[in-house]
């Protein structure tokens, strides 16, 4: 069945979960839930009329929210949501001023291989609740729409604590409504055992975000659908990853798909078709700046990108320092024609690595890679959901990418004890600053064996 996507404007007097009732472009009426504050627009999908007429949406405030509970939503990227239910309904009351504009939908062709030309970039556009190229599931974008901020906490791997990083397990984030903590999605990696342990974390692997499932093992996700996968190509084919960041071959980076996609990690990319957006490292990695651009899809063809926003963070963070201090990373607003340069402004939203809470937490921070994680939108900048879930994206890519390097602040290595105090960036490489304690160069007298006759 094809799919159309109306843009509506919720009407004065609706919050967000409460519902109201539009006409569709056949004359129907649809129950639908508000997933934007009041006067804000959203995206809304029904199956296409035939024909496709013009139409007005029709409005009318319900003093209650829904009384039915979301349904799962389905991996198929523009399935049917589940809080919309086809309802007859009595005389409703026409909302004058909230045209609705009638989107056709397509299956986006696939794209061969990466943008370099920095010609097919043009200056994202904020405020706009529906994405260019809606690719998500309905109640997911709705989801996303609904959050301003957001909680990424990621899993304790108790093996990988215990073997100091020799056994490194899959990573599993669950991520949260920082101003409730309601459970939103739960991100799982899928990465091959023997690149895990030997690469870690310069490897590649997919991340699947799943429907919530705090407390969950990740064995029992497997059957969950998949609302979005992460690929991120790792240092078998960029044999340069982790160094200088002058080619293709050293930048790190991620592509978003919508809903699920199989196959070897690093070699799907543009050829799934369903690319959301991207990110990469501009030219030597930001300098002394650890820097990640963020692109995304504007149009079917895929010839056309946005360049949506800029993360950058301090040159020295991570190690002992997580224990006092938060890291705060600024995302600005990024200009088509600020691909190569350095912002630092913080105009779109603010990343922050949480330093521990208690004294567990301290200890728990210090002995693995465990850490957590928010994203807060500014006021007054208003994203479409996918624009948010390539956000989310970004957040776990600077996880691996700067903090997950140590396997904690300290470790027994060579008979040594290592103590990190702080990771230093300089060109897209992080050089630790360490302290070793202890084996054949430690202190004490010497032995009698050693001493000058």
């Amino acid at each position: 069945m094809s799919m159309q996507v109306l843009q509506v404007q919720v009407p004065p007097g609706i919050g967000v979960g409460q519902t109201f009732v539009i006409a569709t472009p056949d004359g129907q009426q649809m129950q639908v839930q508000a997933m934007v504050p009041e006067g804000q627009m959203m995206q809304v999908q029904v199956p296409a009329a035939v024909p496709v007429v013009a139409a007005e949406p029709m409005a009318v405030p319900m003093a209650q929210p829904m009384a039915q509970p979301m349904a799962q939503p389905m991996a198929m990227p523009m399935a049917m949501p589940g809080p919309m239910q086809m309802q007859p309904m009595a005389a409703p009351v026409v909302v004058q001023g909230y045209p609705a504009q009638t989107i056709q939908l397509q299956v986006p062709q696939q794209v061969v291989g990466i943008p370099v030309d920095l010609n097919t970039f043009v200056t994202s556009t904020f405020g706009m609740a529906a994405d260019p190229v809606p690719m998500l599931d309905a109640q997911t974008a709705g989801i996303l729409a609904a959050v301003n901020k957001f909680k990424v906490k990621q899993r304790l791997a108790i093996w990988e604590a215990i073997s100091q990083g020799m056994c490194e397990q899959k990573n599993v984030y669950d991520i949260y409504d920082d101003a409730n903590g309601t459970p939103l999605f739960t991100a799982i990696e899928e990465s091959d055992g023997c690149l895990r342990c030997c690469c870690a974390p310069h490897h590649s692997f997919m991340l699947k975000f799943k429907p919530a499932a705090v407390g969950q093992p990740r064995n029992a996700l497997n059957g969950s659908p998949t609302l979005m996968t992460m690929e991120r190509e790792g240092c078998c084919s960029k044999w340069g990853l982790g160094c200088c960041a002058c080619t293709d071959d050293c930048k790190d980076g991620f592509f978003l798909h919508a809903g699920d996609v199989q196959g070897e990690a690093g070699s799907i990319q543009m050829g799934s078709g369903r690319v959301m957006g991207f990110a990469t490292q501009p030219n030597m990695g930001g300098g002394m700046t650890p820097t990640i651009n963020v692109m995304e899809r504007l149009d079917n063809e895929g010839a056309k990108w946005g360049s949506m926003a800029k993360i950058e963070g301090p040159t020295c963070f991570g190690g002992c320092s997580e224990l006092c201090c938060e890291t705060d990373w600024p995302v600005s607003s990024l200009k088509a024609d600020d691909f190569h340069n350095k912002l630092m402004v913080g105009d779109f939203a603010i990343i922050t690595k949480k330093k521990p809470n208690g004294l567990g937490a301290a200890i728990q921070e210090a002995m693995t890679d465990s850490d957590t994680y928010t994203i807060e939108f500014k006021p007054g900048v208003s994203l479409a959901p996918q624009q948010k879930a390539l956000m989310l994206a970004s957040l776990i890519q600077i996880d691996f990418m700067f903090f997950e390097k140590d396997n904690g602040m300290c470790k027994s290595e060579d008979g040594k004890i290592k103590i990190t105090l702080f990771e230093c960036y300089c060109n897209g490489c992080t050089i630790p600053c360490n302290l070793e304690f202890g084996g054949n160069n430690g202190g004490g007298p010497p032995k009698h064996a050693e001493m000058e006759r």
